[in-house]
């Protein structure tokens, strides 16, 4: 059978599993503060997760605990593909989601385990002519320095010591239809940076997440029904109330004006919210107690929820096209706090900041800044899993 189309990690994967032969290899330094438990050796198709065992290393510091082990079925023939390619005298974007194999096999890592990762160097290379150990190579300098300001995190999940490996959603990817595979992989990509940029730049990791967001947000869903009038009252009902106050028509003609001349831009924010709502809405557990100072707890309700989301969207939007950063609060590290768990202590964290702040020359009130990066994170990981769930087929009895 033909390799279907898609990003690179991808058609590799079909590539082995149609029994392609083997053309190569590599072995890549995945580098990471956290330590990993387990390999993934032979659930992956032509991809291997191998453990190297470190030493755990200090809080800010990042190693190199695993190695991904790439073998390479696709042809080669790039002369003869490039020549394809400009036959058709166009561009085709359809199947780039940027990056080398690594680094789209090491995103799908990074979003499958919440872990904080990152391309290392090159270790090990294979040709046919090495034999089955390879050649060693140099990696080359760090590339990515994980960056850490303070000695709190602004994404506290994921700095964790201990992340068992485990491949049971990651090898359902090349079950996916190419066009949904690809959708995860570009949000992978940007989740993963998201995650290791944002103790350093925090604003950079929200509009990273609120892309990768918008791309699954765009791919999950079919064109929408609702008409551009509700859809523009669902997004803006405190201007369609202004403009009702002065028009005693409610189907207003200067309502349907607007609604249609900024459709295209509505449903595109539409999407993202119906998204979020419908996959991620579910709270990290355990929960903070709202009732200490200091520990702000979301209100989880969708009303309440969408409402907030829409903040969130508007601040991305400002950032990119006022350039107006998101409220420093919102980028802020969350507070900690022990709460008891089945008899056990666990660590909860502040979900917002909870209280209107002055800072850097700015003020904000709680509705400007109604959760805060490590709550987004949450919510757009639990949304990308919960909708890769439920596109995945069962896994063949093997």
């Amino acid at each position: 059978m033909p390799v279907p189309k898609g990003s690179s990690v991808y058609r590799n994967w079909h590539a082995f599993t149609e029994g392609y032969r083997e053309l190569g290899g590599s072995e890549v330094a995945i580098l990471s503060d956290a330590t990993f438990t387990g390999e993934l050796d032979g659930q992956l198709g032509p991809y291997a997760i191998l453990n190297t065992v470190p030493d755990e290393v200090p809080f800010g510091r990042h190693g190199a605990p695993l190695v991904a082990r790439i073998m390479w079925h696709l042809d080669q023939d790039l002369a003869a593909n490039a020549a394809h390619v400009f036959s058709e005298a166009r561009q085709d974007v359809s199947s780039y989601v940027g990056g080398t194999v690594a680094d789209q096999l090491i995103a799908l890592i990074a979003l499958t385990h919440e872990a904080r990762v990152a391309v290392g160097g090159r270790v090990r290379e294979f040709y046919p002519s090495d034999g089955p150990r390879g050649s060693p190579c140099d990696p080359g300098p760090d590339a990515h320095p994980l960056i850490v300001r303070g000695h709190r995190p602004v994404i506290p999940r994921a700095v964790r010591r201990q992340v068992p490996l485990n491949a049971s959603l990651l090898a359902t990817f090349p079950l996916l239809t190419w066009e949904d595979a690809r959708a995860i992989s570009r949000a992978a990509r940007m989740y993963r940076r998201a995650l290791w940029l944002a103790d350093d730049d925090p604003q950079l990791s929200w509009l990273l997440l609120v892309g990768a967001a918008e791309t699954l947000a765009t791919q999950s869903s079919n064109a929408t029904s609702t008409d551009d009038v509700s859809l523009f009252r669902s997004l803006e009902p405190d201007l369609c109330n202004q403009i009702d106050s002065v028009d005693t028509d409610p189907a207003s003609a200067v309502i349907s004006m607007v609604a249609r001349r900024f459709a295209t831009t509505m449903r595109v924010k539409r999407r993202f919210l119906d998204f979020l709502l419908k996959y991620g809405a579910v709270p990290p557990m355990p929960r903070p107690v709202p009732s200490l100072v200091g520990h702000f707890a979301l209100d989880w309700s969708l009303p309440t929820l969408e409402t907030a989301l829409k903040t969130v969207y508007d601040c991305r939007s400002r950032a990119l096209h006022d350039s107006v950063p998101f409220p420093a609060p919102m980028c802020e590290a969350p507070s900690s706090q022990m709460v008891r768990v089945a008899a056990r202590e666990e660590v909860a964290w502040s979900e917002q900041p909870g209280h209107a702040t002055y800072a850097y020359d700015a003020v904000w009130m709680v509705k400007d800044m109604p959760m805060n990066l490590a709550t987004f994170a949450h919510i757009v990981r639990t949304a990308a899993v919960q909708w890769w769930q439920e596109l995945a087929p069962p896994l063949p009895f093997r």
